[in-house]
């Protein structure tokens, strides 16, 4: 190898070396960030689930963003809420639920 090559080679490592870093320094905290986000946005669901009153209930996906529509589903149903229909507006991603008749809610 010349001495060029090496510089070369010696160049490419760093460069790889500086991905690396930034990967573990920004990346990794922005995961922490979006898991702590979600498990705030899935108590904040919980919340509004347990305390919508009615027998509809419309909310708008964004807001719970973090939260994965099929969590937001289970979550719902576990509160006699049944999803009707989710539909994306100007307003949002908008899901609408109807109360279960037979909850003692």
């Amino acid at each position: 190898m010349t001495s060029s090559q090496i510089s070369v080679l010696m160049i490419v490592v760093s460069l790889g070396l500086i991905l690396v870093t930034n990967g573990i320094v920004y990346v990794v905290p922005l995961e922490e960030r979006r898991l702590r986000r979600g498990k705030a946005q899935r108590a904040a669901l919980e919340s509004a689930l347990v305390e919508a009153a009615g027998t509809s209930l419309e909310m708008d996906w964004r807001t719970y963003g973090e939260v994965p529509k099929a969590d937001i589903i289970a979550l719902a149903s576990a509160h006699s809420w049944t999803l009707v229909s989710d539909e994306i507006t100007a307003a949002g991603w908008m899901l609408t639920f109807a109360k279960d008749r037979q909850s003692d809610h």
